[in-house]
């Protein structure tokens, strides 16, 4: 019974057996073999020279190094695409199809052509560094720079760091000259920007640049503070000073200053005589009462032309001027719309008083700014349509957007945003249409560079920045006024 039963298992086994021969014959007669799915390979990736990113398939690997290539684990059989890439060498892609115990050779990068830059600074000694990676100090020449971009960074001490982008060609050398800006320079330029009829400012960039050797800019502010000291109403303390800085620059201990005190000395005698010519009585009492600071002095004697001289409106320009500087925004302009009923027809008249607003209405509280910078702001308006000069003009157009950004700020401090946008806004258009009145490049150039600074108070950087670059590309004109070039430089730097 036993061997029955073990006699039919046998012929059971060997049925299936056969059963499973026959259907691999069948299944391989129709080309559809069976086996076992090929196992993940590894993959090891070496480039000469080592550093370089490998991806696969789109997907980062690794960095090869020199003592440790990118392994790759689990690649499966078959194509796949390789990416190899390395600053300063050619990218290389390869389709690699792989198969079971076959390794990848080394894969050598080819180099590209590489250019050099030359890099000079005034001052010498700033750092130079290229891509983020610290190159030496200048004047300095970084070869093997690869063709392409690179971002070159200049640090010195005391001095405004400078970013520069250039351009790398293979087998040229570009060069760099940058003059790096001094940050006391930076902030006595700034200073006077924001207050340009004070005397102090010229007397301090005068002194920064005769010590640090730039004589002509020195004779530059220096004269121009001379200029200022000469007209009605100068501040009497800030005047002294500036006079008795000039004569302590006349003997200044290591510098030939035998040029300095030629030219000064000649435009002391300009501004004196233009001066004695067209100064009148009030002039000369104004100046006394200044000399002491006696502004209720200078009211008092601006009262009193204006009882002997009604119908002359200088008197009640000045008195308006004053009573401004003695924080009576009210009272002045009373004596301003009197001086303009007197001369209703003229746009210098408007001028004059815009410009005199524009002078002293930082002193005044901002309830009372805010009432005289709209009211120079309509006189403006009114001499706009009075004019019929391009020139002037484009000067009431420069003067109003002025006070159109100042009243921005006023209503910045005021927390209206809307109110601050529709001022600036509107300083655009006038700076716009004053840019195409001006023929003079100098001119023009300077109203671009304030447009220029409005568009970045928008935060509409695109039209900043094409302004700046193109007063920057006005190197000619730029020569004639280095404080322009320096506002233009910066507020392209702002937006790089």
């Amino acid at each position: 019974m036993s061997s029955r039963h073990a006699q039919s298992g046998q012929a059971l086994l060997g049925f299936t057996l056969l059963l499973f021969v026959l259907m691999g014959v069948v299944l391989t007669v129709h080309g559809l073999t069976v086996s076992e799915a090929p196992a993940p390979q590894q993959l090891r990736v070496v480039t000469r020279p080592p550093g370089a990113t490998v991806m696969l398939d789109g997907r980062f690997a690794g960095v090869t190094r020199e003592t440790q290539p990118v392994i790759l684990h689990g690649v499966g059989t078959g194509a796949h695409l390789l990416r190899v890439e390395k600053a300063g060498f050619a990218p290389l892609v390869r389709r690699l199809v792989i198969v079971p115990g076959k390794s990848l050779e080394p894969i050598e990068l080819t180099p590209l052509p590489t250019g050099s830059v030359r890099v000079e600074t005034t001052p010498l000694g700033a750092e130079v560094w290229v891509d983020g990676e610290w190159r030496g100090i200048s004047p300095l020449t970084v070869p093997g720079l690869g063709a392409g971009r690179h971002r070159i960074r200049l640090r010195l001490t005391n001095h405004v760091d400078k970013q520069v982008v250039v351009e790398i060609r293979g087998g040229e050398t570009v060069q760099v000259h940058r003059e790096l800006v001094d940050r006391i320079e930076q902030f006595y330029l700034s200073a006077l920007a924001a207050e340009p009829e004070r005397i102090a400012h010229h007397t301090d960039l005068g002194h920064f640049y005769f010590v640090n050797g730039k004589m002509d800019l020195a004779i530059k502010y220096f004269g121009e503070g001379l200029r200022l000291c000469y007209r009605p109403g100068a501040n009497y303390r800030e005047s002294r000073r500036h006079h008795s800085e000039i004569k302590k620059h006349h003997r200044w201990e290591g510098i030939d200053s035998a040029p300095f005190k030629e030219a000064l000395r000649a435009l002391d005698r300009e501004f004196r005589e233009a001066r004695s010519e067209g100064e009148t009585p009030l002039d000369k009492r104004v100046k006394g009462y200044l000399r002491h600071d006696d502004l209720n002095g200078v009211i008092r004697a601006c009262r009193k032309a204006i009882k002997k001289e009604p119908e002359d409106p200088g008197p009640r320009v000045t008195l308006g001027r004053f009573l401004l500087r003695n924080q009576q925004g009210a009272e002045a302009m009373e004596a301003f719309h009197a001086a303009i009923k007197l001369q209703p027809g003229s746009v210098q008249l408007r001028l004059d008083i815009g410009r005199k607003c524009w002078s002293e209405n930082l002193r005044l509280d901002l309830a009372a700014r805010r009432d005289v910078l709209g009211f120079a702001a309509e006189q403006l308006a009114e001499a706009l349509t009075l004019s019929r000069e391009a020139l002037v003009r484009a000067d009431i157009l420069t003067l109003r957007s002025h006070f159109l950004r100042a009243q921005a700020a006023v209503a910045m401090e005021d927390q209206e945003s809307s109110v601050r946008r529709r001022f600036l806004e509107a300083a655009v258009q006038d700076l716009t249409r004053a840019v195409e009145l001006r023929r003079d490049p100098l001119g023009k150039a300077r109203d671009m560079v304030e447009l220029a600074e409005t568009h970045l108070l928008l935060e509409q950087k695109d039209q900043a920045q094409r302004l700046f670059r193109e007063v920057l590309d006005m190197r000619d004109v730029l020569q004639d006024d280095a404080s322009l070039r320096r506002r233009a430089e910066m507020g392209w730097q702002k937006l790089k």
